[in-house]
């Protein structure tokens, strides 16, 4: 499975070389990914949907993000902070307008799959301090993965104000409830969402800590910490019902709604380094619930109905 990522954005990005550069020693930061980039101004509603993730980055206007992804059944990576309160078509993870600062350093951790693994309190850069958020008004119960050790507000509604011990990271679950102001289906979020504090200049000087959040917090919205996944293929069966035409009945979990695509081959190695080599089986898969089945005509392969031959299938998240 090689996952399928969408960052929508303005300018220059600096997310793909922070999240997907190896570090020394940071075996986790090297994974196959194919990112679509696309500015946010031109995004529609529903564009997401051909992928697995939708990383919002900063550099957009406000005004091209807001309404257009709250109740998207998409997890949502934002790091724009003026959409994560609660004005109508945000992601109501702040019951008010967020602070910036510019002299923020650390930032303390709290138990979450997220920070799972690193210390209590970490360094955010290795060079130049960054501009990051943080808001004292977290909606009702949502998750606060991080929150600022010191530092003081030089934008926002307040200017001066000391932001030590307000939250940084905001996690949110499929179905947590949220500011009832953003109009989502039912006042929940649809999906998981991590709300971010870093600004897009911030990425280049992250620690390897910072990055790691970054990294995890990937994982945690796609649904996997131990590696980017998707899909998982659950039963693989023949029917022999006509046996001079067998069909392959391939069984995957999945997210309804969400497009996929399949891939075959009888050489493992060629999905070694990406599809390219791949056979494109259907790349038109829409799945109507949790679980998926999609039929395979055995002589589509060209294989002799008395042959005996292995084959590998790969799922990709999004399609045509």
């Amino acid at each position: 499975m090689i996952p399928r990522f969408w960052v929508a954005h303005e300018q220059t990005l600096y997310l793909p070389h922070a999240i997907f550069s190896p570090r020394d020693g940071d075996r986790d930061r090297t994974c196959l990914v194919k990112v679509t980039i696309m500015a946010a101004s031109v995004a529609v509603t529903g564009t997401e949907l051909d992928y697995g993730l939708l990383v919002l980055s900063s550099t957009p206007g406000s005004g091209d993000i807001r309404g257009k992804f709250a109740n998207s059944p998409v997890p949502i990576i934002n790091c724009e902070e003026a959409v994560i309160d609660n004005g109508s078509g945000e992601f109501g993870a702040s019951s008010a307008v967020l602070l910036k600062s510019s002299s923020t350093t650390e930032m303390m951790l709290n138990d979450h799959p997220i920070s799972a693994g690193l210390p209590e309190t970490i360094t955010l850069y290795e060079g130049v301090v960054g501009q990051t958020n943080s808001t004292s008004a977290v909606f009702e119960n949502l998750a606060i993965v991080g929150t600022a050790v010191q530092g003081t507000s030089n934008a926002g509604p307040i200017i001066g104000e000391d932001v030590s011990g307000r939250a940084m990271i905001i996690a949110i679950e499929a179905g947590d409830a949220v500011d009832s102001a953003v109009g989502t289906t039912d006042d929940t979020a649809p999906a998981r969402r991590v709300m971010l504090p870093f600004n897009d200049g911030a990425f280049a000087d992250l620690t390897p800590e910072a990055g790691q959040l970054f990294l995890n917090s990937l994982r945690w919205a796609t649904g996997a910490l131990g590696a980017l996944t998707g899909p998982e293929i659950t039963a693989l069966e023949l029917d022999i019902t006509n046996p001079g035409n067998p069909i392959a009945n391939i069984t995957f979990s999945s997210r309804s709604g969400q497009h996929y695509s399949l891939f075959t081959s009888d050489d493992h190695s060629d999905f070694s380094s990406g599809l390219g080599n791949s056979e494109e089986v259907d790349d038109s898969i829409i799945a109507t619930g949790s679980s998926t089945m999609v039929s395979i005509d055995y002589q589509d392969f060209g294989i002799s109905t008395d042959a005996v031959k292995r084959f590998f299938f790969v799922l990709e998240v999004g399609g045509e």
